[in-house]
């Protein structure tokens, strides 16, 4: 999976892990982790599936999740 500028270059490309929610989404969206300004990208969800796209955490995130709680934060997105 990759993740693009608008300009079309590729900023980062991984390789997710599936996730599993008990119902099918109901909107496409991203969920973030956030700790205090920083946001890392956790999640990725389609509509009307159940099987979503799981970030493995980063070293950096992992660092700074150490510092404080976790909030999720959840936006919607759209496909192109």
């Amino acid at each position: 999976m990759t993740i693009q500028s608008l300009d079309g270059r590729i900023v980062k490309v991984f390789l997710p892990n599936a996730c599993e929610s008990p119902q099918k989404q109901k909107t496409t969206k991203v969920v973030f982790h956030r700790y205090g300004a920083q946001y890392f990208l956790a999640q990725i969800w389609t509509n009307g599936n159940n099987q979503g796209e799981e970030l493995p955490t980063s070293g950096l995130e992992a660092e700074v999740a150490r510092t404080g709680p976790t909030q999720n934060v959840v936006v919607a997105a759209t496909l192109r």
